[in-house]
């Protein structure tokens, strides 16, 4: 059954739709939008200052720091109680936190706060803490140094993201992240140096200007710099990973690799944002040993050099995201192999990926096993090239972002 509210709430939005009665202005971007000041008085006391105090605007009042389509979803909101913005990126909810931050709309506050608490990741925190240090709003910018600090001053990975994926903050936005943060922090004093030598290169910072951000660190500079020119040394690899692997059930037919039957696959969809680090799968079946003179040659090698392409690809359109070429990888028949990569594959909760292994010529006549296995661990969803065959890839080596 409707909630008891439904017939109000659509009344009053068909009244804001209709403009039936309207008698206020607001003019905020390239938009008009008309309105009801008894509606926006008992919303909002800084409305019913604006509409009915001694300074009341007669005339369309123009609101000149927020959007045309965030003011209307204000609007929206006050009429309605109600928002619908599941599917808006993290900057629009900003503009509307600010916007319920300025007419002190609580309520509305808390959601945009919830809301955009659920949405930060490495790509978007910076440019996040930024606005929220620029407009004042210091309920976000607690959130985003929070975030900033736990998840991404404690995890290597951040770096290595950094570095491909510069993002400028001002130097206010540097300065609160200095203040806020630990000095133990070793990822903070190269993301200061990252961060000075951007300014330097784009943003005409002077040397002695990048200096005392880094003096204000207390960090010995001498004992870094090394380390900072080749992060890679610290073997990103190793830290906060983990393995995640699916649960066998039952034996399916062997996989044959062939010249029509060369790739196999698995598509892959996380419940969150990790980062693939490497795949488990099924080693080859030990062919039967050669008909040979055991006085001459006594042993058989239980070892063999693993030679393919890892492919991962995004399933929607088939665009490459990553490949990994795999040789010689010394691997043992009838067990496990653990295939490891040192870049970060970022795989984002709202796609489908296809992992595809692609084997060469050479791999021609081998057998791989094959089973059917468990297709959700630790909220990562597995699911298997076709039921003939079952499943090659086993697990992945993660980490969460």
């Amino acid at each position: 059954m409707p909630s008891p509210s439904t017939p109000f709430i659509r009344r009053y939005k068909n009244l804001l739709d209709s403009e039936k009665h309207a008698d206020c202005s607001f003019i905020a971007g390239n938009s008009k939008i008309n309105c009801h000041k008894l509606i926006l008085s008992t919303a909002s006391s800084v409305f019913e200052a604006m509409l009915y105090g001694p300074l009341k605007e007669e005339k369309a009042i123009e609101i000149a720091d927020i959007s045309g389509e965030t003011f209307f979803k204000l609007m929206e909101y006050i009429y309605t109680g109600e928002i619908n913005m599941e599917k808006e990126p993290i900057e629009n909810f900003i503009e509307l936190y600010y916007s319920a931050d300025k007419y002190l709309l609580d309520d509305l506050s808390e959601i945009c706060l919830s809301e955009i608490k659920t949405k930060l990741r490495f790509e978007n925190v910076l440019p996040a803490l930024d606005l929220s240090i620029f407009m004042n709003l210091k309920r976000l910018e607690k959130l985003c140094l929070s975030f900033f600090i736990d998840y991404c001053l404690t995890n290597f990975q951040f770096m290595a993201y950094i570095k491909s994926n510069y993002y400028h903050v001002a130097k206010d936005c540097m300065a609160r992240i200095i203040e806020a943060a630990d000095e133990n922090y070793k990822i903070l004093f190269w993301f200061i140096l990252e961060w000075c030598k951007n300014e330097y290169d784009n943003m005409n910072l002077t040397p002695e200007e990048c200096k005392q951000i880094i003096k204000r660190l207390n960090f010995p500079v001498s004992d870094y710099e090394e380390k900072y020119e080749d992060p890679a040394k610290d073997k990103l690899i190793n830290v906060s990973t983990s393995l995640i692997e699916r649960t066998y059930y039952k034996a399916k037919r062997p996989f044959v690799v062939s010249g029509h039957n060369r790739e196999a696959y698995a598509l892959v969809r996380p419940d969150r944002f990790i980062a693939v680090y490497g795949v488990v799968i099924h080693s080859r079946l030990m062919p039967p040993p050669p008909q040979i003179d055991r006085r001459v040659c006594p042993m058989f090698s239980s070892d063999y050099k693993e030679n393919l392409t890892i492919q991962i690809s995004d399933e929607i359109n088939e665009v490459v995201v990553y490949q990994h070429k795999v040789e010689n990888h010394c691997t043992r028949y009838n067990c496990d192999s653990i295939i490891l990569w040192n870049d970060m594959v970022t795989f984002d909760p709202r796609r489908t990926y296809k992992i595809k292994l692609i084997w060469n010529s050479n791999a021609f006549g081998a057998e791989y096993p094959t089973c059917s296995q468990s297709n959700v661990v630790d909220g990562v969803n597995f699911e298997d090239m076709n039921d003939n065959f079952g499943g090659i890839i086993k697990g992945l080596k993660i980490l969460n972002l």
